[in-house]
């Protein structure tokens, strides 16, 4: 053993009497020369430590064998031409599989075995890739994105194992097909409602059953509910109304002022919207389909159809006012305050003492507008009201709803008999799905299409066999979506590196 600045050196000698010819296996003893092999192996204590071998040369006696000469094998301690151990070159991919390239390179100079991003990526693409597959039962399919919004791939996933058995390099039926014939055997395969892993399905596995994923079918039927109360505006807004809370004192007159810079931009903002409003809806009774008036217009289609489905031109949300930490107090400052204490500074003491954790500055500007008489204006109970905000809750079971948002609905529902019957549906449709019971959803789907949610209801009739079985068996595409943010991990951990065959070979490795 020798120490050195670079670590320690070990020298070591191949004591073997006999050793067999790698070609024939023909064992010999006669020597031909000696040579040295230098091999880095695992630190000891934080040093660098290396392996210097002097290894032989021997002569093969067998006259039929090809090989005259052949070269000492080390094969329990490194490869042929290797500079590294099995066991330093076994720990360089295990780092490089769960940290990749750069993070793994700088772990592996704390390790005292540095070595370069580029080396562990080597090491990764020259491992053999596991057999992919070789029976999988219950497959879950899904996309996965290499550049969100331009290129996807797809992600196959064994439900029985929960694990990644597969990664394609795009989202086409052809390739998924492809897969399926190579891998025959798969009873059952969970899906999102896209047509393409439909498609693909149907033609890979005829006899497997596909089962379309839960999540989604609420997904899909809250997005049908929202598009049911694009045109209903107006009641949505009078739904809000008649919960919101009464003033605290009569409003007084404020004489009105000039118009703010920011306020004529809005206004300016506004004209330019309802011109273009104005555009869609022309176009419209010209007869252009929505993707040419989208096209026109420089808007994507679902806006176009989202404000021709309004009725009315959809003005902007206001932005809900933000909650004051000051709130539980008002009653306390307004009762003393009329009571005569008009000091900002003696008022805010009193309510620190009450618990307030704000500053002064809020109770004096408070405590200035009870001077000037200006009102505070009752906070409505339901502060947003866009038509995905009350799909949602209409959607939803009564034991996930606070009291304001069951009495906005509630409230809805007694001014529209079609939002009755769109809440009933979408319960009904959720107890189906909880409750297991494939039986119910025929009439189901009857009653749906006499309502506002028939659009929803046809394409549940068109992948009917799949949305029944979504019902009837246990199996869900939550699992595919797990690994699908694995997937993502690694990708982000490999910055611009995530080529397709070194992200295939990580996340088929790191399981």
């Amino acid at each position: 053993m020798t120490p050195s600045a670079h670590g320690i050196t070990i020298q070591l000698r191949a004591r073997r009497k006999v050793v067999p010819c790698p070609d024939c296996g023909e064992p010999t003893s006669r020597i031909h020369s000696r040579y040295s092999r230098t091999l880095a192996d695992l630190p000891w204590h934080g040093t660098a430590v290396r392996l210097q071998v002097e290894t032989r040369r021997l002569f093969c006696p067998a006259p039929q064998c090809g090989r005259r000469i052949f070269a000492e094998r080390l094969s329990e301690t490194a490869d042929r031409y290797a500079r590294r151990t099995r066991r330093l070159d076994l720990l360089l991919y295990r780092v490089a599989l769960v940290l990749g390239g750069e993070a793994g390179s700088r772990l592996s100079r704390d390790l005292s075995v540095g070595v370069s991003p580029d080396t562990l990526l080597r090491r990764i693409r020259a491992a053999t890739l596991p057999n992919a597959a070789s029976r999988v039962r219950v497959l879950g399919v899904d996309e996965w994105a290499q550049r969100k919004g331009r290129d996807y791939g797809t992600v196959l996933v064994d439900l029985e194992r929960r694990r990644i058995v597969d990664l394609l390099p795009d989202r086409s039926a052809d390739s998924f097909a492809a897969w399926l014939e190579s891998h025959p055997g798969v009873e059952v395969i969970t899906r999102d409602r896209s047509g393409v892993y439909s498609e693909g399905a149907r033609r890979g596995a005829p006899a497997a059953v596909q089962v379309a994923n839960r999540w989604h079918l609420i997904r899909n039927l809250t997005a049908a509910v929202e598009r049911a109360l694009l045109g209903k505006s107006a009641l949505l807004r009078e739904a809000a109304a008649s919960l919101a809370s009464p003033p605290a004192r009569e409003p007084v007159r404020i004489q009105s002022r000039p118009s703010s810079r920011a306020e004529r931009a809005k206004a300016s903002r506004r004209q330019a919207r309802l011109r273009r409003y104005e555009e869609i809806c022309a176009l419209h009774r010209s007869g252009m389909s929505k993707r040419q008036i989208a096209r026109a217009v420089g808007l994507s289609r679902q806006t176009v159809t989202r404000w021709l489905s309004s009725g009315s031109f959809p003005e902007r949300q206001e932005r809900p006012p933000m909650g004051s930490i000051l709130a539980p107090y008002y009653a306390y400052l307004e009762r003393r305050f009329s009571a005569g204490c008009h000091n900002a500074a003696k008022l805010w003491r009193e309510i620190r003492a009450q618990g307030y954790e704000g500053g002064a500055t809020l109770v004096r500007d408070y405590v200035r507008g009870l001077r000037k008489g200006l009102p505070r204006q009752g906070e409505p109970l339901i502060r947003r009201l866009s038509a995905r905000r009350v799909a949602w809750w209409l959607v939803a079971r009564e034991s996930e709803l606070t009291a304001e948002e069951r009495a906005y609905v509630a409230s809805l529902s007694r001014r529209c008999s079609e939002v009755r019957l769109i809440r009933f549906l979408a319960h009904e449709f959720r107890r189906m799905l909880s409750e297991r019971d494939p039986q119910a959803l025929g009439p189901w789907l009857e009653a749906a299409r006499r309502s506002l949610l028939r659009r929803f209801a046809h394409g549940i009739h068109v992948d009917v066999a799949a949305v029944r079985a979504a019902i009837a068996l246990p199996w869900s595409n939550g699992p595919v979506e797990g690994e699908v943010n694995r997937l993502k991990t690694i990708k982000r951990q490999m910055y611009g590196r995530a080529g397709f065959d070194l992200l295939r070979q990580r996340v088929l490795r790191a399981a």
